[in-house]
């Protein structure tokens, strides 16, 4: 039923265009002739038409003649197929028609905007594909820097471990033993008391200085190169163990006074010492304080 009516619509539009040429060809001819009448109006009067002018109008009269029984022709046929569509096409069909146009119209326009967004998607798509390859360079980054850390966390422990050890606080205890005080200043060790002939400790003045700061009060210095000189290392130092062998350690403890420049070596001394089994005293002193030089009474903590 639709093919049938839209093949109708297209007969009666070619049916139109053909009634309208043939129309305009009659007006254009009826134009030329009522030119030809002014042109040959005053030559009429003054002399009657030739043979072949009339021929010529003949012939044109009846040419106009025939257009008008073609359109005359034409109208009848139009009328024919107007009652003939009236007569079997159904008024809805036409609206259907219309509107299957209408919508085969919003089918092609909804096609076009699918494919535009489609091309968007692909668009997107292909952005988004370039951020996922991103993140996972950025993954495998992210666990190599992981496997770096733990390697150099691994490497850090084991350093820690080389270099650490275990240890525990150091006991103290009283005792009457009589002191013998060094000093560990600049990476040296000065004695303050030596022992004389009779056995009797006295001021070492060869590595160490007194000076009076009056009201009775003293303070003590080591000399500067003097003394001997502490080497870095756990090696044994046989010139630090000799240095304590002119002391008995069953009278006498050793106390040491350390400045923070010397401290490090404090740990060869204090080997020297252990070694010749010597109680000792650690006596850490700050840069810049001055030593005083006392007698000290009661007992004393030693290690």
């Amino acid at each position: 039923m639709n093919r049938r009516s839209r093949s109708t619509r297209d007969s009666l539009d070619l049916l139109l265009d053909t009634v309208c040429n043939a129309f305009g060809g009659i007006v254009f001819i009826s134009i030329l002739i009522v030119v030809l009448l002014n042109l040959t109006s005053t030559q009429r009067r003054v002399t009657p038409p030739t043979p072949k002018a009339q021929a010529e109008l003949m012939l044109l009269q009846s040419a106009a003649h025939l257009k008008q029984e073609q359109l005359q022709v034409l109208r009848n046929s139009v009328k024919q197929i107007d009652s003939i569509d009236e007569q079997f096409v159904d008024p809805d069909a036409n609206s259907l028609a219309s509107q299957l146009e209408e919508l085969v119209s919003d089918h092609h326009a909804l096609e076009a905007e699918q494919a535009e967004v489609t091309l968007a998607i692909a668009s997107g798509q292909t952005e988004i594909n370039k951020i996922a390859t991103a993140l996972s360079v950025l993954d495998r980054k992210l666990n190599d820097t992981r496997s770096d850390i733990s390697d150099a966390q691994r490497r850090l422990d084991a350093e820690i471990a080389a270099r650490s050890r275990t240890s525990s606080l150091p006991k103290q205890r009283t005792t009457d033993k009589r002191l013998v005080g060094f000093l560990l200043k600049k990476g040296r060790l000065c004695s303050i008391y030596r022992v004389d002939r009779a056995g009797q400790l006295v001021l070492n003045d060869l590595e160490c200085q007194i000076h009076d700061l009056g009201n009775g009060s003293r303070s003590i210095t080591a000399r500067p190169g003097a003394g001997l000189e502490i080497a870095s290392g756990n090696g044994k130092q046989p010139a630090v163990t000799g240095r304590f062998s002119q002391f008995d350690n069953t009278r006498d403890f050793l106390a040491v006074v350390v400045w923070p420049d010397s401290f490090s070596l404090f740990e060869t001394v204090k080997r020297a010492i252990v070694a010749e089994k010597f109680e000792y005293q650690l006596i850490p002193w700050p840069t810049g304080d001055r030593l005083l030089l006392g007698s000290s009474k009661g007992p004393q903590r030693v290690q």
